[in-house]
């Protein structure tokens, strides 16, 4: 279960049953039984090199195991807030909660203990040097909700926010600019550097381009959705594809998949791209290393064949077709 590779696909691990518990397999080696995993997601570094994950023992304690070595142990962690350091790509980065209070824990240092750490989510700069989550407060009422303040470079910036989206969470890579979503005056403007962003229903998504420089991110627009690059809303679009928005590696296009009422779309710089006519859902949008290509992968509609009287969709799928274009 919870079969992972690793980025250059050439180590792969996976959870499977020993005894009572449960033991990690990484590269066909085996640990020690556990009382079962966190989450039965492995994490592999960018370079492949190390591998993290998440487990409980059987006294009930959990801990984050990097390259077989056991770290820290904690009453609770979040599966979910693993990541490895940008400047240390052996350095694992996660949240964890001992006696009811949560801490960013970087390899095996504990930061300074919060009340709740917005979602589990801390971001960084390219470089590492640059870190910021949102930090709940306290409520002081039962069931009135916590307000959030930004925790920027270990420093409470801004004020304080209610129903603040620790998901959307970003930093640009130069480390200087942060951005989010929280709710104001019952809209979700995205908040750049605490600048309220337009008046939207949801946002879903957002992004800075490699250079820092430019800033575009996906929202719900009453019932209709768009995006927005460098301030100017994109057309109407009944849907738009999750994780598509991105920015090309120098920063001057930016692409993203939507669905119109003409059907499903890429959109690059936004003019839409010609697309397959029965497509039904598009995946992955990636440009290529130096940003003159950009890849697609969309999926397509099984065709109907009539057979006997009676409609019956083709035994054999197709493979979702790639395409290439020019900006």
């Amino acid at each position: 279960m919870g079969l992972t590779f690793s980025p250059d696909g050439r180590r792969w691990a996976y959870w499977k049953p020993a005894g009572v518990g449960m033991a990690a397999v990484v590269d066909g080696k085996a640990s020690d039984p556990y009382q079962g995993p966190v989450s039965n997601e492995f994490f592999f570094s960018p370079d492949s090199k190390h591998v993290a994950y998440a487990a409980r023992k059987r006294d009930g304690e959990e801990n984050v195991v990097v390259d077989g070595k056991a770290g820290p142990t904690h009453n609770g962690i979040n599966p979910n807030s693993l990541q490895f350091h940008p400047a240390a790509s052996h350095v694992v980065v996660y949240v964890a909660w001992d006696k009811g209070q949560y801490a960013v824990v970087v390899g095996d240092q504990r930061g300074q203990p919060q009340f709740r750490i917005k979602d589990g989510r801390v971001v960084f700069s390219a470089d590492g040097k640059h870190s910021a989550f949102l930090r709940e407060r306290k409520p002081q009422q039962l069931y009135t909700g916590t307000m959030c303040v930004l925790v920027h470079d270990g420093k409470e910036t801004g004020k304080d926010y209610w129903l603040a989206s620790g998901e959307n969470l970003t930093m640009s890579p130069d480390g200087k600019h942060v951005a989010f979503s929280a709710k104001i005056d019952n809209a979700f403007p995205v908040l750049l550097d605490g600048q309220p962003q337009g008046k939207w229903s949801d946002v879903e998504q957002i992004v800075f381009s490699p250079d820092s420089q430019r800033f575009a991110y996906a929202v719900r627009d009453g019932i209709s959705r768009r995006y927005v690059v460098d301030g100017q809303p994109g057309p109407d679009l009944q849907r738009c594809a999750k994780g598509s928005l991105q920015f090309s590696p120098d920063s001057k296009h930016v692409a993203w998949a939507g669905q119109s009422r003409e059907g499903w779309r890429v959109f690059l710089d936004g003019k839409p791209l010609d697309g397959p006519q029965r497509a039904y859902g598009m995946g992955t949008v990636v440009f290529g290393p130096k940003g003159r290509r950009l890849a697609r992968l969309w999926a397509e509609r099984l065709r109907r064949r009539r057979r006997r009287g009676a409609d019956r969709r083709l035994r054999r799928g197709r493979t979702p077709p790639r395409r290439c274009v020019q900006p």
